[in-house]
């Protein structure tokens, strides 16, 4: 199982490696569960119907809850990446050995940087649905990425960031799931280390306000997300890139575990969130089927 680190990026057609780049790892850094805590389907449900009354009841306005769902597969390797990368042509497809025996690997969506010569593009994506499912967006889903896309540009102000831009909202795709997402871009010539500590973690992966959510989660949340939710920095051909460990599977001797979840607003169904996080660990899951 254990190899070198490989991962693609959307816009190159082959692989990133210890020979082209250069790789850092930032792990979830307030996460405060226990390891490899899976919650069955009923379990994850009465937490989501606390969470959602919190948010009904309290200060916050959204609250990002996960979970880990085993999973069926007991094997991964390094050509996971390209089975990843087909599946989700938009996303960041990676496979990075923790240790010896330990492997996180999958495809985000999170852009959480992406930049050079002071010139920056960062991605706000919330809201989730099947593809093809012919469900239009509510404003459930509308709510939710804009309080993510407001707690960027928050960000970005509080970190003195320039000439902010922010695009339309627009459908993204993500395998067979899709997203609400929005593009933004920003100038800033100061250490990207800099920036990074402003905007992360995001409402996207955290909540709102960020201080409430992420006491509501140190608190409730079973498991300890590890990587989950972290990021990974790439450097390559003078550019930075910035990715959130999402939609992400952590292999190890004792099988594989999905890392997955999903926003909750005062407008969420448990029922439904429930689905979401079973829709993206099935996504996943595919592509471990495809796998030779």
């Amino acid at each position: 199982m254990k190899s070198d680190w490989k991962l693609r990026l959307p816009q190159y057609s082959y692989e990133l490696n210890a020979t082209n780049s250069i790789l850092s790892i930032a792990p979830c850094a307030w996460t405060k569960g226990s390891l490899d805590c899976a919650l069955d389907n009923q379990e994850y449900l009465k937490l989501l119907e606390r969470a959602i009354s919190e948010i009904r009841n309290g200060k916050t306005s959204k609250i990002v809850l996960s979970r880990i769902i085993p999973s069926s597969h007991k094997h991964v390797d390094d050509s996971v990446v390209l089975l990843f990368q087909q599946k989700f042509p938009f996303s960041c497809a990676f496979y990075i050995p923790r240790t010896e025996e330990e492997i996180w690997f999958g495809a985000t969506p999170e852009l959480l940087l992406e930049g050079k010569d002071g010139v920056w593009k960062t991605r706000s994506i919330a809201g989730t649905r099947v593809m093809n499912s012919n469900k239009p967006w509510g404003e459930k889903e509308f709510g939710e990425q804009s309080l993510v896309t407001e707690g960027i540009i928050e960000a970005l102000h509080a970190g003195n960031a320039k000439n902010i831009l922010v695009g339309g909202q627009y459908t993204f795709q993500s395998g067979s799931i899709e997203h609400i997402c929005s593009d933004i871009q920003f100038e800033f010539n100061g250490d990207v280390e800099k920036i990074i500590r402003f905007i992360h973690p995001t409402a996207a992966v955290l909540g709102k306000p960020r201080d409430l959510s992420q006491k509501w989660l140190v608190e409730n949340e079973p498991h300890n997300r590890e990587w989950y939710t972290g990021t990974f920095q790439v450097e390559h051909q003078n550019a930075i890139y910035v990715y959130v460990f999402l939609r992400c599977g952590k292999a190890n001797a004792t099988g594989i575990q999905w890392y997955v979840g999903g926003g909750l607003t005062a407008e969420s169904d448990a029922q439904d969130e429930l689905q979401e996080t079973m829709n993206k660990a099935n996504s996943l899951e595919q592509v471990l089927s495809s796998q030779a």
